[in-house]
């Protein structure tokens, strides 16, 4: 299976630049205009960031990651639960 590269995943380049730039402009805004510590304005670029990518364009290695992390959860679960009953 191939993959392609989406460069318009808004069916609009200006937004789909603008998405893009997002989590640029929230860490350069919130250290500039903001003066928040370095550390806090890279945590609040990533974060927006991965909600960028999960909400907006719908990444599938993102989804991949959440439905692992839920079936580990489940496992985990029903492990607990085995060894709980008799």
């Amino acid at each position: 299976m191939t993959w392609s590269q989406v460069y318009d995943p808004l069916g609009n380049a200006v937004l789909s630049t603008a998405l893009a730039a997002l989590p640029i402009l929230v860490l350069l805004g919130s250290l500039g205009v903001l003066r928040i510590k370095a550390h806090y304005a890279a945590l609040l670029g990533l974060g927006t960031s991965l909600i960028v990518a999960v909400v907006s364009l719908r990444i599938a290695g993102c989804n991949c990651f959440w439905s692992r992390l839920a079936l580990a959860h489940s496992s985990k679960a029903r492990a607990d639960s085995a060894r709980r009953s008799p």
